[in-house]
């Protein structure tokens, strides 16, 4: 039978329209998939495809469970260097890798590891006992090549891990302090602006000087929003290093930074010590690659070493030296203000060179305490114990 080429039309596209009524619902996704305009949302493949049942609700394990009660007991105080150190530990992918590979990926791992960490008998950092509670799993004969391999691998891994812990805890510290700071500043701030208006109002000064003063709280202002904005981008940066979400980022800071250890941290013979407890220093065989590993180990150690000096030394002379001074000028400067020898405004120049020394100290203390934890990490997580101070290192170190 012959069709003519209308009727042909018609009738190819009742027949194709007769299927597609039946599974247009069917092939939509399909048909979406491969269409970039109409390419389908993220939840509704992961639905179809069934993503998100594989790959993200997974039913909770004892480790995990026992995980969440330790980071909640640990979020009941202040956090801690050291509690920073264990939840990134326990939290971390690297060290977890190793914990499935020694099958102890188990609730009684993170039971053993809290009573180890409140241990006061046990002296050594975080690191090291979260380190002796996994290697302590392992079934690899002792004294064999290949735990040698094991074990510095193990804590190459967990020393790092602890040291970027430890670095990212005194930034999200120092930054939360210096953001407190800056509202002390600027409270002092808002009261000479207002001081100023009714100053001009009263007609005691001009309309200059009372523009000066709102300029002065308006850069104020301003350095206050970027501190509060940099102690948020710390924390954050806190949480997502120790992968914490949800109600788990509760967790309240300490007020401030640790002090200064009273004796100037010095060490003899540091690079002997870096050669023979440091990881790097066994990287590579007896080869010429030991020899420039080791050679660029000792530099690093040295630079590591003088930083964590220098920046024990500025904060110190800021402690020591300029915070007295400004405390000293601004009571001379009350006592000129109460015999009525100078204006207002002087007196809140005063406090703001007070309050500026106090941020300087808190930002030198800061560097000396992440100098401190790149030190010891380089050192394979542990410091040597501090040479005793002479009389010269004293007499050179004491304002």
């Amino acid at each position: 039978m012959i069709v003519s080429p209308k009727r042909g039309r018609r009738l190819l596209l009742s027949l194709v329209a007769i299927p597609s009524l039946s599974a247009c619902v069917a092939t939509e996704f399909g048909a979406n998939a491969y269409d970039p305009a109409r390419m389908p949302g993220t939840a509704e493949v992961a639905d179809r495809t069934q993503y998100r049942d594989l790959n993200f609700l997974q039913p909770q394990s004892s480790y995990r469970e026992a995980l969440n009660l330790r980071i909640a007991e640990l979020a009941r105080s202040p956090m801690t260097a050291d509690a920073a150190v264990e939840v990134a530990l326990l939290q971390s992918s690297s060290v977890q890798a190793l914990l499935l590979e020694h099958w102890a990926q188990r609730a009684t791992f993170v039971e053993d590891v809290a009573e180890r960490a409140a241990s006061t008998e046990d002296t050594r950092p975080v690191e090291w006992k979260v380190t002796g509670e996994l290697l302590s799993w392992s079934t690899t004969q002792r004294w064999s090549v290949a735990f040698g391999e094991e074990y510095l691998g193990t804590v190459d891994t967990i020393v790092g891990t602890g040291a970027e812990a430890r670095q990212a805890f005194y930034e999200a510290v120092a930054a939360a302090q210096l953001s407190a700071m800056f509202a002390q500043t600027l409270e002092a701030e808002k009261a000479g602006a207002e001081l100023a208006n009714e100053q001009y109002r009263s007609g005691t000064t001009d309309r200059l000087a009372q523009a000066q003063q709102h300029l002065a709280y308006a850069e104020t202002y301003k350095s206050a929003v970027e501190a509060r904005r940099e102690a948020v981008e710390k924390r954050e940066a806190l949480n997502r290093l120790l992968n914490l979400s949800g109600e788990q980022t509760g967790w309240v800071l300490p007020d401030r930074l640790p002090e200064l250890p009273a004796d100037r941290p010095v060490f003899a013979d540091l690079e002997t010590f870096a050669a023979v407890n440091s990881v790097e220093a066994y990287a590579g065989r007896a080869s010429r690659d030991q020899i420039a590993s080791g050679t660029h180990l000792r530099s690093k150690v040295r630079e590591a070493y003088h930083q964590m000096l220098a920046a024990y030394d500025l904060a110190r002379f800021q402690r020591d030296t300029v915070v007295p001074l400004t405390e000293i000028a601004l009571g001379e400067l009350q006592l000129n203000y109460n015999a009525m020898l100078l204006d207002v405004y002087e007196l809140l120049d005063a406090t703001r060179e007070q309050i500026e020394a106090g941020k300087e100290y808190v930002a030198t203390l800061a560097d000396f305490w992440i100098a401190h934890a790149e030190l010891s990490a380089l050192l394979g997580g542990r410091l040597p114990e501090a040479a005793p101070p002479t009389a010269t290192a004293a007499a050179q170190t004491t304002p």
